[in-house]
């Protein structure tokens, strides 16, 4: 590990077996999604980090994201919205996606590439991956403007989240750089129950753009030193409201 590390791999680790099994079972992150109605015509949604690889768990978690879009789309005439994803430090992308499906839009989101070949990842009725949500939502207005909200803590399967949305013509980011953990990792199980997490490859937007580092955002926004101004959703807002 010190050596990979030395090597510029920041995303490679050992997983311990008791970790590996909980994930296994359940979702340890224990976060759940948030949602909710801003200047009466956007949509705000939060997808937290997720680390489960229970393919059970990780559909109710998708299907809580997109039941939380379709509440603030059939109830509301929505003009656009928010993903923030500046708290979600990874885990599993798929859940993720699967929930914002509505809002990336169906088809190649995105892509792992290594020396050999890129393999898509993408958003299909209601599946991403092994993931699927049962009935899923199609937006009532696919144009609407997305702002994708970013920061330095948002690493790893949160940053292949927000890839998803790039490329997109109706989406902007909107914060500061990400973590800069734009790689896909592969488990590898070793002969006393851990598990080596490699990073095997970078990954690629719908667009062909790489990302080996931190991911840029589109309108950077510093963060307000006013505890009572979130500055990066005001931006976001004025954005959307133009």
């Amino acid at each position: 590990m010190k050596n990979l590390k030395e090597a510029g791999d920041n995303h490679s680790f050992i997983d311990s077996k008791a970790s590996f099994d909980k994930k296994s079972t359940s979702n340890p992150t224990a976060i759940e999604p948030e949602s909710q109605l801003l200047d009466q015509n956007i949509g705000y949604v939060m997808v937290p980090p997720f680390s489960s690889l229970n393919k059970e768990v990780g559909s109710s978690f998708a299907g809580k994201i997109q039941s939380m879009i379709r509440k603030l789309d059939t109830d509301h005439l929505i003009k656009g919205w928010i993903v923030d994803l500046r708290t979600n430090m990874g885990g599993n992308m798929h859940p993720m996606i699967a929930g914002l499906g509505p809002l990336t839009g169906e088809g190649i989101l995105g892509y792992f590439v290594d020396s050999k070949k890129k393999t898509p990842w993408k958003y299909a009725n209601g599946t991403c991956g092994a993931i699927t949500v049962l009935n899923p939502y199609v937006l009532q207005n696919p144009k609407a403007k997305i702002a994708v909200l970013m920061g330095p803590r948002t690493a790893s399967s949160g940053e292949a989240t927000a890839i998803s949305f790039i490329g997109k013509d109706n989406v902007k980011t909107f914060g500061q750089p990400s973590a800069g953990y734009t790689s896909a990792n592969r488990g590898f199980k070793l002969s006393d129950g851990k598990k080596l997490i490699l990073a095997v490859s970078y990954e690629m937007d719908r667009t062909g753009k790489e990302y080996k580092e931190k991911i840029q955002p589109d309108i950077p926004v510093a963060t307000s030193e006013n505890t009572n101004t979130d500055a990066e959703m005001v931006t976001a807002i004025q954005w959307i409201q133009e």
